[in-house]
C-alpha cells in the first residue's frame, strides 16, 4: 500500500491522472536505439501520444514519458530503490518505494520542497542518475541523448534540493544558443548538442529562448518579493520545467533520434 501525503488545495490525483502511461511497458532500453559509453538509450512514442525516452546502464536505469504539453512520468530505479517523478503544470507527485508526497504547483514552497527532499533522502537512484548527467556535462558529450539525460538532470537536482539547477541549465542553453560577439547567426558555435535535422533544432532553440527570457523576468520579479521569495523562485523554476520538457517532446518528435512505436 502507497501511503500519500497530500498538501494544496487541489485534487493532486485528479491533475495527475493524464500523466499516466496508458500501454506502457516495462521493457528493458534497446541497445540498438544508441549509447553512449556504458549508457544504452532507448526512445519510443507511446500508444497515448507520449515520448518515452529510456537509459540502461550498471546499477541504473531511467524513463521518462513526456507529453506535448509539458507534464511527464520520470522514473528512476537503482536496484531496490525505485523513484517516480510525476509533474503537470497543476500538481507534482513524487514516490519512492512505499512512500509519496503530492502537492499542487499553487502551494509550492519552502516545506512541500522539503518533504520531497525528506522523502529523497540517501536515494540510491537518485544519487547515481544525478552522478551520470553531471557526467555527461562535465564531458561535453554533445549526443541528443546526453542533453535528454542533462534535462532530466535538473529537474531531479532541483525536487532534490538544488533550487538553482533549472535556472543553471537554462542560462547555459541561452549562453550556448547565442552566437558569440561578432559572428552571425549562421556562424554559431558551442551548441548544447549535434543535431541532424537543423530545423527542428532552430525552432526548439527559439522555443526554449522564449522560456528563458519569461524565466529571468519571473526571477526578477520574485527578487523584490521579500519573505515571499523563495515560493516566487519555486514558481519560475517549475514553469520553465514544465515548458522545456513540452519543448523536448516537440524536438524528439521532430527530429532525427530514432523513433519507434512501443
Amino acid at each position: 500500500m502507497v501511503r500519500k501525503v497530500t498538501m494544496g488545495v487541489v485534487s493532486v490525483a485528479l491533475l495527475l491522472g493524464g500523466a499516466a502511461r496508458a500501454g506502457a511497458d516495462a521493457r528493458r532500453p534497446d541497445p540498438r536505439a544508441g549509447g553512449t559509453g556504458a549508457v544504452a538509450y532507448s526512445v519510443v512514442r507511446m500508444p497515448d501520444g507520449g515520448i518515452q525516452f529510456s537509459g540502461h546502464a550498471p546499477n541504473l536505469q531511467f524513463r521518462k514519458t513526456s507529453y506535448k504539453d509539458g507534464h511527464f512520468d520520470f522514473e528512476i530505479a537503482s536496484q531496490n530503490d525505485r523513484v517516480d517523478v510525476r509533474m503537470n503544470t497543476f500538481a507534482m507527485q513524487v514516490t519512492r518505494g512505499t512512500q509519496q508526497v503530492a502537492f499542487a504547483m499553487n502551494a509550492l514552497g519552502a516545506e512541500e520542497l522539503a518533504k520531497v527532499r525528506a522523502l529523497l533522502a540517501g536515494s540510491r537512484a537518485i544519487k547515481r542518475y544525478r552522478g551520470l548527467a553531471a557526467a555527461l556535462e562535465a564531458r561535453h558529450d554533445q549526443s541528443p541523448e546526453a542533453y535528454g539525460v542533462i534535462l532530466g538532470g535538473a529537474v531531479i537536482g532541483w525536487i532534490d534540493g538544488d533550487a538553482a539547477a533549472p535556472v543553471r541549465l537554462a542560462r547555459r542553453i541561452a549562453g550556448m544558443s547565442a552566437p558569440p560577439a561578432g559572428r552571425g547567426a549562421g556562424d554559431r558555435a558551442g551548441l548544447m548538442f549535434r543535431v541532424d535535422m537543423p530545423d527542428c533544432w532552430s525552432e526548439y532553440e527559439q522555443l526554449i529562448n522564449n522560456a528563458w527570457n519569461d524565466t529571468a523576468s519571473c526571477i526578477a520579479y520574485a527578487a523584490q518579493q521579500g519573505i515571499w521569495q523563495p515560493f516566487y523562485m519555486n514558481t519560475c523554476s517549475a514553469a520553465w520545467v514544465i515548458r522545456s520538457e513540452g519543448y523536448w517532446f516537440e524536438y524528439i518528435a521532430c527530429s532525427a533520434i530514432p523513433l519507434r512505436l512501443s
